[in-house]
């Protein structure tokens, strides 16, 4: 993926509001919880497991989709931070492949990692903290997790 030419890539404040474009990654996660019977643990075990390009792949997708999607895309960023699959695309850095190619709030994109992170280690279940939205959640997560 090239870096993107535009340095006003659109913003998207909330991505839990946007529509998928596709039903692939709801229906992945709902095989998924049904195979290991929760949403967490199944895409964690998706995330960890991902290639360099399903994750440069999937990050854009996950923008578009809803639901447990901003904890995966949370997941996949740091997969993409932690590997440096964003180096050689044309990118300064992880931040600016935030911004710039995925046209997302650094900030934002870091809480969600934090969020993910942190409910991965702390092995919380998926239907604790579903009605959470992520601007709440970053904010209790150290709480959670403790």
């Amino acid at each position: 993926m090239a870096k993107s030419t535009s340095k006003t890539a659109p913003k998207m404040a909330n991505l839990t509001a946007a529509k998928p474009k596709t039903k692939e990654p709801a229906v992945k996660a709902v095989k998924a919880k049904t195979e290991t019977g929760d949403l967490i643990i199944a895409s964690s075990t998706e995330v960890e497991n991902l290639t360099r390009a399903k994750a440069l792949k999937l990050a854009p997708e996950l923008i578009e989709a809803e639901g447990i999607n901003d904890f995966k895309l949370g997941g996949v960023l740091q997969r993409i931070q932690e590997e440096k699959w964003w180096e050689g695309n044309d990118y300064e850095n992880f931040k600016d492949y935030i911004e710039s190619g995925l046209g997302l709030p650094y900030r934002k994109c870091m809480y969600l990692v934090n969020i993910y992170e942190k409910l991965v280690a702390a092995g919380i279940k998926w239907a604790d903290v579903k009605s959470i939205g992520w601007s709440k959640l970053r904010f209790i997560i150290e709480v959670l997790t403790e």
